[in-house]
């Protein structure tokens, strides 16, 4: 059972609250579900860096720098089995890390999402989402001509199987 805040420590009556209450009443607040995909998204980010060598410490990395390795991120990372990642799953991480950025325990003030300083990730994120789109489009034609051409194939198949079986009763009558 999940724990519930004392409210009444909390209440406006008891003003002299730290750092450490107000964070926990922020995350308490947030859901269990939001919890585990932030977690995910941000251990998804920290993999990818560690597999590359790159030391980030994102309580004290400046915009620019972070910037500069989230485009290079959004640019390379995939599931595990090496394929590309959906614009949703890829979304879903861009917003775990910057949860994970502005909630406490860091509660940076910095916004992946719009601050001027990430133009450039931004731009190779909505790239990304944009290939992968394509890509899914141009699967989906081809998986389409691919039918198409086996149900014109059977039906060629068919129709010279059905030819065959006429000139073998015609050879029988």
């Amino acid at each position: 059972m999940e724990e519930v805040p004392n409210f009444q420590l909390f209440s406006s009556q008891n003003s002299d609250l730290d750092n450490e209450q107000l964070d926990e009443i922020g995350q308490k607040a947030q859901a269990k579900n939001t919890k585990r995909a932030t977690e995910w998204g941000v251990k998804k980010f920290e993999k990818w860096c560690e597999k590359r060598k790159i030391t980030v410490d994102l309580k004290t990395v400046s915009p620019t720098d972070l910037s500069e390795i989230l485009r290079k991120f959004f640019a390379e990372v995939k599931t595990e089995k090496g394929q590309a990642l959906t614009p949703s799953v890829l979304t879903g991480i861009r917003a775990a890390i910057h949860r994970h950025l502005t909630c406490a325990p860091l509660s940076r003030n910095i916004n992946i999402l719009q601050d001027s300083e990430f133009i450039s990730a931004n731009k190779m994120f909505e790239a990304k989402a944009k290939l992968f789109t394509k890509l899914f489009e141009m699967k989906a034609q081809i998986i389409f001509s691919v039918r198409r051409y086996s149900e014109i194939e059977s039906i060629l198949h068919g129709r010279a199987e059905h030819g065959r079986r006429l000139e073998k009763c015609g050879e029988v009558g």
